[in-house]
Parts: C-alpha cells; sequence; structure tokens
C-alpha cells in the first residue's frame, strides 16, 4: 500500500447505505470509514458485503455521547434521537461485530484500547465532566513515545488540543502559526500514524459551521502539511472529512473534487 483515500459515510448522511457505497466508489475513493453507531455495529457483516460489492476498503470509527462533546448543537438533536451513545459505554461494547477491520478511537480510551491491535488512536480527546479535555495533549504525546500505538493524526482535532481549544472558534487565524503547530506535531508523531484525517477549517466561522470545509475553502495549511508528509515517505490512509451540511447535496461532481485534491497532494 502507498496511499488510499478513504471517504466517511457519514459526511452522505441521509443517503440510503448501497447508494453511498456506490457513489464513493465511483468517486473514485479506495474506501469507506463508517461510524460505528449501535444500530450499525450489529449488521457489520451487511457493511462488509458492500464494502467488497463495490471494491471499496472498511474502516470504523467510534461513537461518542453527548457529554463527550456539547460544542455543537447536531449533537444534542442527535442525542435526543438516540443516535449517541449512553452516558458510561466502553470500548469494548461499541466495537462492531465480528471485527476485523481498523476502528478509529478518542485517545482518551488508551487504557481501553491498549490490548486490542486494531484500534487506531485519534489525536482527540473529548470533554470530561468538566468541560475539559480529558487527556492531556502532552499525556498522550508522552503515552505515543513509551508504548507506541498506531495513530491517526487529524488536522483539525490536532490543532484543537495542540492550542487548548473546546472547538475550532478558539484556534488562532494566523495560517503560519497553524503551519508551525502541524509540522511539529507530524514531525514527532508521523512514525506512528496509520492513518491521517485531513480536515479544513476557518475559525472565523464558528464551532459549528466552521469545521470540517470543503478541502480548500477554509484557511487550514494543507499544502504544506502534505509536503511535508509526502517527504517524509510515509505511507497510509488519507481521509478527508467533510460536513454533510457543507457537501450537501452530494454531488458526484464535487466529491471526485475531493479525491483529486486528496490524491494531488499526496501522491
Amino acid at each position: 500500500m502507498t496511499i488510499q483515500v478513504f471517504l466517511p459515510t457519514i459526511s452522505l448522511v441521509g443517503v440510503p447505505t448501497e447508494y453511498a457505497f456506490a457513489k464513493i466508489s465511483r468517486a473514485g475513493f479506495d474506501g469507506v470509514e463508517v461510524l460505528a453507531t449501535s444500530k450499525i455495529r450489529g449488521k457489520a457483516d451487511s457493511f462488509r458485503q458492500l464494502a467488497n460489492k463495490h471494491h471499496l476498503g472498511l474502516h470504523w470509527h467510534q461513537p461518542w455521547n453527548y457529554t463527550e462533546n456539547t460544542n455543537h448543537w447536531y449533537n444534542w438533536v442527535a442525542n435526543q434521537l438516540g443516535m449517541l451513545e449512553s452516558r458510561n459505554y466502553k470500548l469494548k461494547d461499541i466495537l462492531p461485530e465480528s471485527q476485523t477491520e481498523p476502528i478509529v478511537v478518542y485517545a482518551d480510551r488508551w487504557n481501553e484500547a491498549r490490548e486490542m491491535p486494531l484500534v487506531w488512536l485519534q489525536t482527540c480527546a473529548v470533554m470530561n465532566s468538566e468541560g475539559r479535555h480529558s487527556l492531556s495533549f502532552n499525556g498522550f504525546m508522552r503515552l505515543v513515545h513509551e508504548h507506541r500505538p498506531r495513530v491517526v493524526f487529524d488536522t483539525q482535532h490536532f490543532l484543537e488540543w495542540y492550542f487548548g481549544s473546546y472547538g475550532i472558534s478558539g484556534l488562532p487565524t494566523d495560517i503560519k502559526q497553524l503551519e508551525v503547530a502541524l509540522l511539529k506535531g507530524w514531525s514527532e508523531l508521523g512514525p506512528y500514524v496509520s492513518e491521517i484525517h485531513f480536515n479544513d477549517f476557518d475559525p472565523r466561522r464558528g464551532n459549528s459551521w466552521g469545521r470540517n470545509l470543503v478541502l480548500g475553502r477554509g484557511i487550514a495549511p494543507l499544502k504544506s502539511f502534505a509536503r511535508a508528509v509526502r517527504q517524509s515517505g510515509w505511507q497510509g490512509v488519507v481521509t478527508p472529512e467533510i460536513s454533510p451540511f457543507h457537501l450537501f447535496p452530494y454531488r458526484l461532481k464535487t466529491m471526485k473534487y475531493l479525491r483529486d485534491y486528496v490524491a494531488e497532494l499526496f501522491l
């Protein structure tokens, strides 16, 4: 494997599953990342069959509960609809049935995840009951250097964590400052990274509407970051995460643009 490009199915929320897989395949993506909600993880085999049918790789992503991120109105709505996890859920209880594929989990789940070889730690810690990160950034960096887990480098969450911001509205808008932080993060974490969540954002648009923008429409220094990744000789999966609010109405042309944008920078 050199570099593969996946798309999260949550970016196409509301689209019937089989149609979403078919559309992602037609857009040229190599795989899909599926949020392992309670309604999905018990039907994991059907997702595997769909992925095989459309010649797509398959990864999973951990779901969350409302208390772990109260910054976004849509998390409140999802919680009211019963789409989020219970308050005291355990990692072992939310893994997909007969899991044979990697699953991305939040870094604060490290103590539960450390004996699970298919669990990859995302550069993100959710909020605790005091509204603070439940694992400190420095604590995460120490555990990576000590235990060498497989890491998912998220360009948006990494910066939130690095700058101690609880949402993107607290991030700097100086692009050089963001670039220095991302490149420093890659220099330290790159050897452990198996997947990159490639996110664009604009803090001036607020926590909910300014995150997970269509690539190239925000202020994230994605090109210089991708250049550093490419020069390091890294191989793995790149997953552009786009909010469905920004990707709707899910035109194939836009999806192909995303895939080509990533390919141009990384391949």
